[in-house]
């Protein structure tokens, strides 16, 4: 199954690509020696590439899925909109951060309160997600996606004072996610992995948790 979701739901182009290179070929040997079989063939393959990409457009799979829920949660933060963003996560998320057992609910007034903070202390020119790797259990219904957000923007002191822009700025991020019964993939734990600064996710960045980074 996972072998059709690759080739078949998520990425049927190379297999498209070897049925066309295939049926440019038989179309060849038809017009070399006015074959009718070559052309049959030929006809063949396309229809299966042609089928393939009605897969290809019908069928999201799980990854697909994850993909598109972390892709609008980027987005959200960038237009800096708390509201957009929860609806991508669950009601049980957590922030989990070095140092910070168990972690902070978004949907606690702490939780609340920091996210909010957060948001409206960045504002993003440029916010891109890059070297995106997912998993999904079928079984478990749980994903994790691990990433890089790559960012640059201006950051609004929370006590006043002159804005600070940041240059282009790496971070990583490795995100637990739980399919809900509609078939979404919400997510319920975020975690940073590296934040500017040092590799333990303390930086020079204004923090979601007051004292650490973010």
């Amino acid at each position: 199954m996972a072998f059709a979701e690759l080739h078949f739901g998520e990425n049927p182009w190379p297999v498209i690509f070897g049925l066309g290179l295939a049926a440019v070929v038989f179309l060849g040997l038809f017009f070399m020696n006015q074959n009718g079989r070559h052309l049959m063939r030929a006809l063949g393959l396309v229809g299966i590439g042609l089928i393939l990409l009605g897969i290809d457009y019908t069928w999201t799979t799980d990854r697909e899925k994850i993909a598109g829920t972390i892709t609008a949660m980027v987005q959200a933060v960038k237009r800096n909109d708390e509201a957009d963003l929860r609806k991508h996560l669950t009601s049980s998320a957590v922030y989990v951060q070095n140092g910070l057992p168990g972690g902070v609910g978004f949907e606690s007034p702490l939780g609340r309160t920091l996210l909010k903070q957060a948001l409206d202390q960045m504002k993003f020119d440029f916010l891109g997600v890059r070297d995106l790797q997912i998993s999904a259990g079928k079984k478990t219904r749980k994903g994790k996606a691990d990433f890089t957000v790559m960012a640059t923007g201006t950051w609004m002191p929370p006590m006043g004072g002159s804005a600070i822009n940041f240059p282009p700025t790496p971070t990583s991020w490795s995100l637990g996610l739980s399919k809900q019964e509609d078939g979404r993939w919400l997510v319920d734990r975020i975690t940073p992995t590296r934040l500017p600064g040092d590799i333990d996710s303390r930086a020079n960045m204004p923090g979601l948790i007051p004292g650490r980074s973010f």
